[in-house]
C-alpha cells in the first residue's frame, strides 16, 4: 500500500469519528439553544475557525521543518524548534489576545453579540494555537496515529463538558466554554505524545531567520483560506436577522462536515510532499491521487445533500432549522471547492513555491467585493461564494501547471 494511502486511511478515521462527534455536539447546541441563541454560537466558532485557520501558520511551519529535519535525521533540531515555537507562541499570543479583548466591544457590536462571547472565543483562540505547536510536531514525523487520538480526545471531552454545561448552566457562553475545556485537556496530552520523537535527543539550535522566511508567506495563505471558509458566515450574521442566521448558520455547519474528508489530506500533505522534495522525488503523481481521493470521498455526502436536505436539516436540528435547506448541496459544493484550492496551495507551500498567491489573495478580494454588492439573500451569497472560488481555483490550476513545467 503507498504511502499517502495508509497515512490517508488512518486520518480519515481520526478525523471521522472527531468531526463526528463534533457535530453531534453543535447539533445537540442548536436543539438546546434554538435558532436565534444559535445565530450568536455559529458565528463565534466560525470566527474561531477563521482565527485558528488563518494562524495555521504554526502549525504548517512547524510541520514542514519537522518533515525536513526527520528526512535529514535530526531530532534534536525538532526539539529545538517546538522549544523556541511555544515560548514565542506562548508570550506573543498573550499580548495579542490581551488586545483583543479590549477591543472585543467593538467587534461585538459589530457583529450584533454580547461582549463575554468574545472573550471566550479569543480564549478559545489561544489555548487552540499553543495545541497547534505539538500537533504540528506529530503531523510532521508522519505520526498520524498519536495525532488523531488527541484531536479525539479533544472532540470528546468537548462534547461531554458541552452537554454537561448546557444542560446544567445553559446558553451561549456554556455552549463555547466546552471547546475552550476541551482544548486545556488536551495541550498537556500533546506534549507527553512528543517524548517518543525526541526522546534521549540533545536540544539542537534552529536557523531562525530560514523560519521566518517561510512563514510569512504562509501566513498570508492561511489568511486568505481562513477568509474564503468562514466569512460568509459572519456577513450573514451581520446583514441578515436572526431566525435566518440561525437557520443559514445549521446549513454552514453541515456543509462544513466537507471539511471532514479534507482534513486528513490537508494534514498529510505539507508533510509528504515536503518529504518527496527533500528526497528530489516527483510528487505530482502523491498530490493528483491525494485530490482523487477527497473528491471520490465526497461524492457520497453531496448525494445525501442532493436527495434530502431538508429532511437532514429537520432531523437534526428541528424544522425552524429547515429555511435554509435548499442552499445545502450548492453551500456544500462551494466548500469543496475551495478545499480543492486549499490543496492547491499546500502543493506551492511543500515546494517553497509562493507563486499562487497572485491568484490566491485577489480571489478573496473580488469574493469579498462580490458579497458586499450582492447579498440581497441567502441564495445570492451561497453564488457569490461558489462562483468566486470556482474561478480562483481555476487559476491556481494554472499556476500550478506553469510552475511545475518550470
Amino acid at each position: 500500500m503507498r504511502n499517502e494511502a495508509k497515512h490517508s486511511l488512518i486520518l480519515i478515521g481520526g478525523t471521522g469519528a472527531t468531526a463526528a462527534l463534533g457535530l453531534a455536539y453543535s447539533v445537540y447546541a442548536g436543539r438546546m439553544l434554538g435558532p436565534s441563541d444559535y445565530a450568536d454560537f455559529a458565528a463565534a466558532v466560525s470566527l474561531v475557525m477563521f482565527f485558528n485557520i488563518a494562524l495555521g501558520p504554526i502549525n504548517g511551519t512547524i510541520a514542514r521543518f519537522t518533515a525536513q529535519f526527520r528526512a535529514r535525521g535530526e531530532p534534536g533540531r525538532i526539539r529545538g524548534l517546538g522549544r523556541a515555537v511555544i515560548r514565542r507562541v506562548a508570550f506573543y499570543g498573550l499580548i495579542v489576545a490581551g488586545g483583543a479583548m479590549l477591543l472585543g466591544s467593538f467587534v461585538a457590536e459589530f457583529l450584533q453579540w454580547r461582549a463575554p462571547l468574545l472573550i471566550v472565543a479569543i480564549a478559545i483562540v489561544y489555548v487552540t494555537v499553543l495545541l497547534s505547536v505539538p500537533r504540528g510536531v506529530l503531523r510532521g514525523v508522519q505520526s498520524f496515529g498519536h495525532l488523531s487520538i488527541n484531536t479525539l480526545v479533544e472532540a470528546a471531552l468537548r462534547l461531554a463538558g458541552g452537554v454537561a454545561l448546557l444542560m446544567f448552566v445553559g446558553g451561549v457562553g456554556a455552549a463555547l466554554t466546552a471547546y475552550l475545556l476541551g482544548a486545556l485537556a488536551v495541550l498537556l496530552l500533546g506534549w507527553l505524545q512528543l517524548r517518543s520523537v525526541w526522546a534521549g535527543c540533545p536540544v539542537l539550535p534552529v536557523d531562525g531567520t530560514a523560519v521566518k522566511r517561510f512563514t510569512l508567506p504562509l501566513f498570508v495563505m492561511m489568511a486568505v483560506s481562513a477568509g474564503y471558509q468562514n466569512l460568509d458566515m459572519l456577513l450573514v450574521k451581520r446583514c441578515f436577522a436572526s431566525e435566518h442566521a440561525g437557520a443559514y448558520g445549521a446549513t454552514f455547519t453541515l456543509a462544513r462536515t466537507m471539511s471532514v474528508l479534507v482534513t486528513p489530506f490537508t494534514i498529510l500533505l505539507l508533510p509528504l510532499l515536503t518529504t518527496l522534495h527533500e528526497q528530489r522525488r516527483r510528487w505530482a503523481g502523491s498530490f493528483l491521487r491525494v485530490c482523487g481521493y477527497f473528491l471520490l470521498l465526497s461524492v457520497g455526502p453531496l448525494l445525501l445533500f442532493y436527495l434530502f436536505p431538508g429532511w437532514i436539516i429537520e432531523r437534526l436540528y428541528g424544522p425552524q432549522f429547515g429555511g435554509a435547506a435548499a442552499l445545502l448541496l450548492p453551500l456544500a459544493i462551494a466548500r469543496v471547492v475551495g478545499f480543492l484550492g486549499h490543496l492547491l496551495a499546500l502543493a506551492g507551500v511543500a515546494a517553497n513555491r509562493f507563486g499562487f498567491l497572485v491568484v490566491y489573495v485577489p480571489g478573496l478580494a473580488a469574493e469579498i467585493v462580490a458579497l458586499a454588492l450582492w447579498h440581497d439573500s441567502l441564495a445570492m451569497v451561497v453564488t457569490v461564494v461558489l462562483t468566486v472560488q470556482a474561478v480562483t481555483v481555476a487559476g491556481l490550476c494554472a499556476v500550478s501547471i506553469v510552475q511545475t513545467n518550470r
